[in-house]
């Protein structure tokens, strides 16, 4: 089972994807299912748009860094 939303906002494009395992006699009606009947759950989160790329460091920032991290 895989679920997942999509919201852009200010040009920055988010998604949020949750995914797991379940038994499909426990599916109700409306195909919905209960998140205590999920197992091997996972939540994963993806953003992309100019506030990451402003947090991604340079390459003379990762020059430097790599002679002196602190």
């Amino acid at each position: 089972m895989v679920a997942g939303r999509s919201r852009s906002e200010s040009a920055e494009l988010r998604d949020l994807r949750f995914s797991g395992v379940v038994d499909p006699a426990q599916i109700q009606f409306g195909n919905v299912i209960g998140s205590t009947q999920v197992s091997d759950a996972r939540l994963d989160y993806a953003a992309g748009g100019n506030i990451e790329q402003a947090q991604i460091q340079g390459w003379l920032g990762r020059f430097f860094n790599s002679w002196s991290p602190f």
